[in-house]
């Protein structure tokens, strides 16, 4: 594989990427349908292959990663900000 062809490959790996995580702008969105009408059906069907891919893997690594925040966090918080309000703030929770 020549060094260009590799870029390219990496190139749209992270395109797909970007994509999985909708961290592309409506422009950078718009450049990229442009640039997957130009190649063949097998290549648009490759990325698209590989965004899914990506969509999962995020969405199982991400699964676990969710956690209930303890019970008395908007206490602790206030307490940091100002000490009054989290006497305000255990008062309202009573």
């Amino acid at each position: 594989m020549s060094g260009g062809a590799a870029r390219r490959d990496d190139d749209e790996a992270d395109l797909a990427v970007d994509v999985a995580l909708d961290a592309l702008t409506a422009d950078e969105r718009t450049r990229l349908e442009q640039r997957l009408d130009r190649v063949g059906p097998d290549a648009r069907e490759r990325f698209e292959r590989d965004v899914e891919e990506y969509r999962r893997v995020l969405a199982e690594v991400t699964a676990d990663v969710v956690a209930e925040p303890p019970a008395d966090l908007r206490e602790r918080v206030l307490a940091g900000v100002d000490p009054r309000a989290s006497a305000a703030a255990h008062s309202a929770a009573a």
